[in-house]
């Protein structure tokens, strides 16, 4: 099994951020959720990684993590419970129903020459300063005007998706046409992202997408995945790929 996820609905009333509760859930717990699931070492500090092994976000109102790689999915199937009982206590819950599931990875299409269609609710595509100096009026016009995007920006996303898709490929040991096509890229809207230390980071809203690739699994696209951000999701009606 090369993915596995753990879904937990959460209370109309939930306030605030999943990933933010469960971890102070988990420090005033008597159990601790390792830190890696937060992509953190033990002293707190962000790891060092592009591609992270537990992916925690929130899709509406169920809070999700996401586990990818052998000994994620091992650890996620064996503590899910202790996880869900850190949310139960953690938003009053009288009891809770969490849901599992699990599979694994593949890009082969069993219809050659056909284009895949798949869209990513949110991608962070930018992170440094410079860049969102250099995006960010791009952008602020592009949602006024709804004009032609900026070629540099199409550019940019376009590239992410590629390098992306390629390296969950290759850290799931998926073997894939290095040379696979990719096009119709397009955006709805951008909005800033609001990270540590009061910086914002640029994300791309509604991004969708035409590969030859036949998707399926978990992929995550662009930056902040540790947080959820940039879920590929499928497009192509039942066995069209994607989880």
């Amino acid at each position: 099994m090369s993915w596995y996820s753990l879904q937990i609905p959460l209370p109309a009333n939930a306030k605030g951020n999943f990933r933010s509760a469960l971890a102070a859930g988990s420090t005033a717990s008597g159990w601790r959720v390792d830190p890696v699931v937060f992509h953190h070492d033990d002293q707190g500090e962000t790891l060092n990684s592009s591609f992270p092994g537990f992916r925690v976000g929130q899709q509406g109102r169920n809070g999700v993590i996401y586990a990818v790689g052998a000994e994620e999915c091992a650890y996620l199937a064996g503590n899910g419970h202790l996880i869900s009982e850190i949310v139960q206590r953690q938003y009053n819950l009288q009891q809770i129903r969490d849901y599992r599931q699990g599979g694994g990875y593949s890009v082969a299409s069993k219809h050659p020459g056909r284009l895949w269609k798949y869209i990513l609710p949110t991608m962070v595509f930018q992170k440094k300063k410079a860049d969102y100096e250099q995006y960010g009026q791009e952008c602020k016009q592009y949602g006024k005007a709804k004009t032609e995007l900026n070629k540099t920006v199409h550019k940019r996303i376009k590239g992410i998706i590629r390098r992306d898709i390629l390296l969950h490929c290759d850290y799931m040991g998926v073997p894939v046409d290095e040379d696979f096509t990719l096009g119709d890229v397009a955006v709805e809207r951008f909005v800033p992202v609001r990270v540590h230390g009061g910086r914002y980071f640029l994300a791309a809203v509604g991004v969708t997408f035409k590969t030859s690739l036949a998707l399926v699994g978990v992929y995550h696209l662009g930056y902040l995945k540790a947080r959820g951000k940039g879920r590929v999701v499928s497009l192509n009606g039942r066995g069209g790929g994607n989880a």
